[in-house]
């Protein structure tokens, strides 16, 4: 993954993600200091274009110079949702696994304490 560019408008980079899609690239935004004060929606102060795969990388950053560029390793919407969706299967994946994890370290450290505290009453 490689940040293309930052934006200070969320919409200026919806449209540039919307823009690359359609063209092709598998691009995602990620916003930095996000406010969000009493409910009220504020704004990202950041939002990263990155280009997701390695290998679309020098077709995104030519796009960017010439909006005219042919793109050599375009992807489908359906290629593209396909690799969304695998991504968040993989996150649902890891996230249980870190909570089966952190579970077990509960569970072992809470028994070396019953047995510390109790082997210290005898």
């Amino acid at each position: 993954m490689k940040l293309l560019q930052e934006y200070l408008s969320v919409s200026e980079a919806e449209e540039a993600e919307a823009w690359f899609r359609a063209r092709g690239v598998l691009t995602r935004l990620e916003s930095s200091g996000v406010s969000q004060l009493y409910g009220i929606a504020g704004s990202a102060v950041k939002v990263g274009l990155w280009v997701v795969l390695d290998e679309q990388v020098v077709d995104a950053e030519a796009l960017f110079a010439d909006k005219h560029h042919v793109v050599s390793h375009k992807l489908s919407v359906s290629e593209i949702q396909a690799l969304e969706d695998q991504g968040k299967v993989q996150i649902a994946s890891l996230t249980k696994y870190i909570g089966y994890g952190a579970l077990i370290f509960t569970s072992v450290f809470a028994l070396m304490i019953f047995y510390y505290i109790d082997g210290a009453n005898l």
